[in-house]
């Protein structure tokens, strides 16, 4: 009686339980919570080394905090109200549904951008459900028959898209790649992705259709992909009213050339890489690094420019008129697609060269700037015309330097913004070509005055001298004389330059280039002995060079260094007209310490830290 009683006042002091039965149950979910608390305040042996932070008070929340966790609130609310207000209850989005380029199953799931992400960073775990419910809903809404504009194969099959291109598909799935991070546990997310990416391994795609993937040459078989395989021929009404704006189907040109690889494909490596992710399996991670190991290996025999197209036999231009350019955007930009598969094949195998491939491009494109309104910029575009457009890179440059934080991307943003900020000269002023006529006529006005003074190997006569002291005319001449001899060799030293690289590349400048700048990357010491042997030519053209290189980032400070020490400038020319002999002595004295000293940086391991305080890179 008396163990009855104190039950009772046990349970009525812990509330009543729905049933008698759950009480001995509670007692021991009680104990085992003792235990759990007092396990958990036990010392647990940390790893050496380990460093331990004990808060013992509490603090108010920083302002950032709260202004953070406020920006959450009303995102949600934002979201939560779009939701309620324009998806029913059965998460179909309330709008004619149709399938259109301009108004279509991509612009549905688009109005969701973003929500997963949000709910990673904190959102109320309403934003998820949210987007899961009209993620499902537009599938059902265009599973249907009856779409406005659908094609003949459909809208969705086997709950993905029948056949898009992957712009399109990129902004419909966005959103939903993101769950990866968002809700890793989803089982059904994880069955979906797999699938997603299987078609483009060619698994699960119904029988008879033209297969996604060619595993022989690397490449994505069409522009337009998706559940149904590859369409190797258009038809109008897949464009929807777009077809019907244009008016005729014959004046969509390029829209109709559907046949082969394009850069844009390259985001199909997203779902690869997040199937890999969620399940393990080698193929998808195998399957994005060939894919992507293939347009690094086009790019490289292209100037490391990324061609625009690429045939069914995986040749270059081969649907296009022998043409790199042309395909969907009317030539080449700087693509979110290939950006997107650099950094998921960076992802998947931590190697840099798959983001390298697109370093190299923006500087090829900052090199080919165009003007525009008297400004520069890099193009956007190639045709038959040549380069032209304007491209503005400053977004895709921050995520290129978020992927592995490296200096030089920093250096490519601040030379887009310096590139800005340049004016053409000849637009300005109204005159074709004036900085070259320019350029060519001082040039050859140095050269005529070094030629008819005789002023190859010569120093100043005493005469000369005295003249110069007491003649404003004369030192205006003798001034005039020093630039044009300064000019000529500067001149001389970039045409030796820019001839080397010619040949390098075999004819093609830019291959030359880039072969140039490759093989200067990975000079190692071999840089420091050239530097210092450089700098036995006289005069100071090719000490500019070597400045402008290490600007660029191309060579290190150490084979600065030694350059500047071995070189004696101008000075040295006059010391050979006098006593060749002891120019050459001269010479050598200046090269050993500069051998020793760059060697010394060089192997220290200072270039870096030298080239982070100068905000270059090398």
């Amino acid at each position: 009686m008396m163990l009855k009683t104190k039950l009772a006042s046990v349970e009525m002091a812990a509330g009543s339980f729905p049933a008698p039965g759950l009480f001995p149950a509670a007692v021991i979910f009680c104990a085992a919570a003792v235990l759990f608390c007092a396990a958990a305040r036990a010392e647990v042996k940390l790893p050496e080394g380990t460093v331990t932070v004990q808060v013992a008070s509490a603090m108010a929340p920083p302002e950032w905090a709260l202004k953070q966790r406020l920006l959450l609130e009303e995102n949600t609310r934002a979201v939560l109200t779009f939701h309620e207000r324009y998806h029913d209850k059965r998460g179909w989005l309330k709008c004619k549904a149709r399938w259109s380029i301009v108004d279509g199953i991509d612009d549905v799931m688009e109005n969701c951008g973003n929500w997963p992400l949000l709910y990673s960073l904190g959102a109320d775990r309403a934003v998820l459900d949210a987007f899961k419910k009209a993620f499902d809903g537009h599938i059902e809404q265009f599973s249907r028959k009856g779409i406005e504009y659908a094609p003949k194969w459909g809208c969705v099959y086997n709950e993905y898209v029948t056949a898009f291109d992957w712009q399109h598909h990129s902004e419909q799935y966005s959103a939903f790649n993101q769950l990866t991070v968002a809700d890793p546990g989803d089982r059904k997310f994880a069955e979906r992705i797999k699938r997603f990416a299987g078609f483009y391994l060619n698994d699960g795609l119904p029988a008879g259709a033209e297969p996604n993937f060619d595993f022989t040459h690397k490449i994505i078989r069409s522009v337009m992909t998706g559940s149904r395989g590859a369409l190797m021929e258009m038809e109008p009404i897949y464009w929807g009213n777009k077809w019907e704006e244009i008016g005729s189907w014959e004046r969509m040109g390029r829209w109709t050339n559907i046949k082969g690889d394009w850069t844009e494909n390259a985001y199909a490596t997203t779902q690869a890489a997040n199937a890999f992710i969620m399940s393990g399996d080698e193929k998808y991670r195998k399957w994005v690094l060939e894919y992507m190991d293939a347009w690094a290996a086009r790019a490289a025999g292209n100037g490391d420019i990324i061609p625009a197209n690429v045939g069914l036999s995986g040749k270059v231009g081969e649907h296009w008129d022998g043409n790199w350019w042309g395909a969907w955007d009317g030539g080449w930009k700087l693509s979110n697609g290939m950006l997107a598969g650099a950094e998921n094949a960076l992802l998947l195998s931590g190697d840099a060269k798959y983001v390298d491939m697109l370093r190299r491009q923006v500087k090829a494109l900052l090199a080919k700037a165009v003007e525009d309104k008297g400004k520069m910029y890099p193009p956007s575009q190639y045709d038959a015309n040549g380069w032209s457009g304007k491209a503005q890179f400053g977004r895709q440059l921050v995520r290129m330097y978020l992927t592995d934080f490296r200096e030089d991307d920093l250096k490519l943003i601040e030379d887009e913004m310096l590139l800005l900020f340049q004016v053409d000269v000849d637009t300005r002023l109204g005159i074709p070509h004036l900085g070259l006529v320019v350029g060519l006529a001082g040039t050859a006005a140095s050269i005529a005055m070094m030629a008819a003074n005789h002023m190859v190997l010569r120093d100043d006569t005493h005469e000369e001298q005295e003249h110069k002291l007491f003649s404003l005319r004369e030192t205006l001449l003798h001034n005039a004389g020093d630039t044009a001899f300064a000019a000529t060799w500067v001149f001389a030293a970039y045409a030796a330059y820019e001839l080397a690289v010619m040949a390098f590349g075999g004819g093609d400048h830019a291959l030359g280039n880039a072969k140039m700048e490759e093989l200067m990357r990975t000079a190692g010491v071999t840089a420091v002995l050239v530097g210092a042997l450089i700098g036995l030519i006289p005069g100071c053209g090719p000490q500019i060079i070597f400045v402008a290189l290490f600007a660029k980032g191309l060579l290190p400070f150490s084979a600065l260094l030694a350059n500047a020490i071995s070189q004696d400038g101008d000075a040295l020319f006059p010391l050979i007209a006098m006593n060749r002999r002891s120019a050459l002595w001269a010479t050598v004295i200046t090269t050993i310490p500069a051998l020793i000293v760059g060697l010394l940086i060089f192997y220290l391991g200072l270039d870096e830290p030298i080239a982070r305080l100068l905000r270059l890179k090398p």
